[in-house]
């Protein structure tokens, strides 16, 4: 009995409610390395554009932000599964609503994607066409163009990162990547490969919206439209700009 007793009080003590407070929530994102939007620092810390917003928004509520590393196929699955919270940098596409909720607010309104090739290739490509016969270095479960998303006749080697796309790419063992041009652009001068690689004529500049997506599986579902107002709330203010403008 006195056994029993001595287990009872323990559990109380260790009890959450008996000190007044409640584990705080998280919002679990899950992150693949997209500079400037999603940077893996040299001291291994998680930062970015994307990473400073999903802060705010963490902050504002109370939550815990959790990391979650993994390419970026692996993080799409991981939010239709419901393991995590949010995915960043995602474009909208009607196979992925079905287990993606959209922040109804892109925060990017234009994303270039361009065609790197060596720079001593004397190969140019100026139209879409050329594109046949090419071995194309793309990024897994990446979205570029509704065109070239489709079209079944390309060769595309697909690789976790842009960064790996372009080390095949300076050795010849691809003929050209495609990557948007922000990240392409980071990893060349943060490499200090000005001068390795140039870009083609035939690039991917049309309009597309990119969005937060939360997963329809997670527990914080119902703060979608809140951190929709506060999304709506840093892009009136001018707050998004001065973050991107520190990247």
């Amino acid at each position: 009995m006195r056994r029993t007793l001595r287990w009872m009080a323990l559990a109380m003590l260790l009890s959450p409610g008996c000190w007044g407070a409640q584990a705080q929530q998280t919002l679990v994102v899950a992150f693949s390395e997209a500079p400037p939007w999603k940077i893996l620092s040299p001291r291994q810390e998680y930062t970015g554009i994307d990473m400073d917003i999903l802060q705010r928004l963490a902050t504002k509520h109370d939550l815990r932000l959790v990391v979650k590393p993994a390419p970026l196929a692996r993080c799409l699955a991981m939010l239709k599964s419901g393991d995590v919270d949010v995915v960043s940098n995602l474009m909208r596409t009607a196979d992925r609503e079905t287990f993606i909720r959209y922040l109804d607010v892109p925060y990017q309104t234009h994303t270039d994607k361009v065609f790197y090739l060596q720079a001593g290739n004397p190969r140019n490509i100026n139209r879409y066409e050329e594109l046949e016969g090419l071995s194309i270095g793309v990024k897994r479960g990446a979205k570029y163009s509704p065109r070239f998303d489709n079209d079944p006749q390309l060769y595309k080697e697909s690789a976790v990162t842009s960064l790996v796309n372009l080390k095949k790419l300076a050795i010849g063992r691809l003929d050209a990547v495609l990557s948007t041009e922000s990240e392409g652009d980071y990893w060349i001068k943060h490499l200090n490969w000005q001068g390795t690689f140039k870009k083609a004529t035939l690039r991917f500049d049309e309009p597309r919206a990119v969005y937060f997506g939360l997963s329809r599986r997670s527990k914080l579902l119902n703060l979608a439209s809140a951190f929709e107002a506060d999304l709506r709330q840093l892009l009136q203010s001018g707050e998004l700009s001065q973050i991107r403008a520190q990247y």
